[in-house]
Formats: structure tokens, C-alpha cells, sequence
């Protein structure tokens, strides 16, 4: 069987690209001086940087998007807009009202700005690298923003995908900025009261920390360092009521008494450490506390036929005397 020397060719140098840009990534040092990460919240404004180079985004007169060097000029302003679905449109604060726009969705295709239309192609998804706080932003079609060659050009294009990892040269750092066009400024500004259903993404209260630096990287739409105050808390959760189910095999005390023994906490329940280590989920633990109280209720009722049983025995005994 012969050879295609062009899909040979061409499967080679793919393969060359692949592990080129693994060792970019594994050599990449970044600059020493990051800011503080924001959450992206609808409404608000940001420069927008390179993760590779801290260098922020800029409109170039020829429409296009670039990295360049930092300067306080309106076009290296964002404000990031709602456009619905989970998704931001990107617009720049010069005055001009433009949005960063891609003109087919495809890989290689270059950034350009264009007036708001509403289309797909002006609609961005944003995923969020817990570890650092830095963004890939995608097509609808998962196609990634890119820097080409690697984060050592300046043009900002579509390449790559959401399975390829978060690369330096394809994620970007979100700083909070103050809108020059009006909208809202810094990270999360205060909401109006009876407002807060408009916040969208990730909100952390005194922390910058959803949770994705824990173990089993679980993210939370809100986090909270410090104390809540409330009047009332509602939780959805599942229930125990299956104890009282005819199909329930309730533990004898026995292996009750062989757990606690072995492991010095109830079964079914967390011990100290998995508390420690990862906290209270309430609904879980209320409808885990309600189980073992049924449980205990089925153990009384037991015992209590058993007190009735031995009652009437002795009874009988006492009669027949």
C-alpha cells in the first residue's frame, strides 16, 4: 500500500505545532508584575491583558485587535455587555461604540471591530482558569481567542479550542477599570436594591476565591469570607423520608455498634475531617441529621414492641401462679 506524502506532511507538521506549543507553555514565565484579578460582571469595564505578556488589548486604527504597550488611552478600555445566554459582547470605550466581532467563527480569522448587530459573531463565552482568575473567551462554536504565533505577535485571531487547556497565549487577565462612556466601573459595582437578579458569573464577598482552588475544583456562584446575617435561609434539597419506606434495610444496633466502634462517627455521616476539609452543605447535612432521627425513631418502636412483648410474658408468668 503507497504513502499520501501530502497527508503526511501535513500530519507532521501538526505534530511539530502540538508539542512547539507545549513547550512554550512549559517555559513561559510570567511577568512579575500581575494586578488583581477581576470577576467579569456584566456592566462593567476592564483592561484586558495577555496573560503571556500582561500587554493589554488595543483597537488599532485599522480595526483590528492588538496587544500593545500600556497606556490610558480609551482604546485599551472594555466594557463587557450581557448579550444573553451566558455570553458578553466586548465593547470599546472610545466613543465609537464598536464590539470585537469575528467574521466567519473559524480558526485563523483575524478580531475586528463593527457597530453592535446583535449576531452570534459578536457574542463571546467566557471560561474562567480558577487556579489564576484568568479567561479564554469562545466562539459558539468553542473556537478560542488567540494571540499569533504563540504570544510573541501582536494580532489577536481565533485558533484553537476548549479542549486544548488553558494556554498563555489564549487566556487573558480581566482589570477592574472605571468606564470612560458611563456603565458600571470596577469589578462589582454596588447594585440598586432589588437588583441583585442582574448579576451574572462569579461573585466573591471579601475573597476572590469561588472555590476552585479546593481539591475537587467545585466553583460557587457565591462566596462569602466572613459572617451572613439573615432572617431566613432556604435550602432545596433531598429528603429522608425513604427510611420509613417498606424497602428500607435499617442497620442493625449491632452494626451500629461495630461502626462506631471502628470509625468513632455514625454511618452515612461525614467525619470531622471531611468537614474541616470541605465544610457543611446544609440540605445535605439537615436531610442526613433527619434520617438518622427516623432511624432512631424505628429503634424506639422496636424497642418498644419488644418492652410490650416481655410486658405480656411476664403478665402470663404472673397469672399462672
Amino acid at each position: 500500500m503507497g504513502y499520501n506524502i501530502q497527508k503526511l506532511r501535513t500530519l507532521l507538521v501538526s505534530k511539530l505545532k502540538s508539542a512547539l506549543a507545549m513547550l512554550l507553555v512549559i517555559n513561559t514565565v510570567l511577568p512579575s508584575t500581575v494586578a488583581a484579578q477581576a470577576i467579569i460582571s456584566a456592566g462593567s469595564c476592564y483592561k484586558i491583558r495577555l496573560k503571556k505578556t500582561n500587554s493589554p488589548l488595543q483597537v488599532m486604527s485599522d480595526g483590528s485587535v492588538q496587544q500593545q504597550s500600556q497606556s490610558n488611552q480609551a482604546n485599551q478600555l472594555w466594557k463587557a455587555d450581557d448579550a444573553g445566554n451566558g455570553r458578553y459582547r466586548f465593547t470599546i470605550q472610545d466613543g465609537t461604540n464598536r464590539v470585537v466581532t469575528t467574521p466567519g467563527g473559524n480558526e485563523g480569522d483575524v478580531m475586528v471591530m463593527s457597530p453592535p448587530n446583535g449576531a452570534i459573531n459578536q457574542q463571546w463565552r467566557a471560561e474562567r482558569n480558577n487556579s489564576d482568575g484568568s479567561y479564554r473567551l469562545l466562539t459558539a462554536g468553542n473556537v478560542t481567542w488567540d494571540v499569533q504565533n504563540y504570544g510573541i505577535y501582536t494580532l489577536v485571531q481565533l485558533w484553537g479550542n476548549s479542549g486544548e487547556g488553558f494556554f498563555d497565549y489564549r487566556t487573558f487577565l480581566f482589570e477592574s477599570a472605571s468606564c470612560s462612556t458611563g456603565g458600571g466601573g470596577g469589578s462589582n459595582p454596588p447594585p440598586v436594591a432589588g437588583d441583585m437578579t442582574n448579576i451574572t458569573g462569579y461573585v466573591g464577598i471579601n475573597t476572590s476565591n469561588t472555590g476552585g482552588a479546593k481539591a475537587d475544583g467545585e466553583v460557587f456562584r457565591l462566596a462569602v469570607k466572613g459572617k451572613i446575617l439573615a432572617e431566613e435561609i432556604r435550602v432545596r434539597s433531598g429528603w429522608a423520608d425513604f427510611v420509613f419506606s417498606p424497602h428500607y434495610k435499617l442497620p442493625s444496633l449491632q452494626t451500629v455498634d461495630a461502626h462506631i466502634k471502628a470509625y468513632k462517627h455514625l454511618p452515612g455521616m461525614p467525619t470531622a475531617q471531611d468537614i474541616q476539609a470541605n465544610g457543611v452543605e446544609v440540605g445535605v447535612s439537615q436531610a442526613l441529621l433527619l434520617q438518622k432521627i427516623e432511624e432512631l425513631t424505628l429503634y424506639v418502636l422496636q424497642q418498644k414492641r419488644q418492652i410490650d412483648a416481655l410486658e405480656r410474658k411476664v403478665v402470663r408468668i404472673a397469672t399462672k401462679r
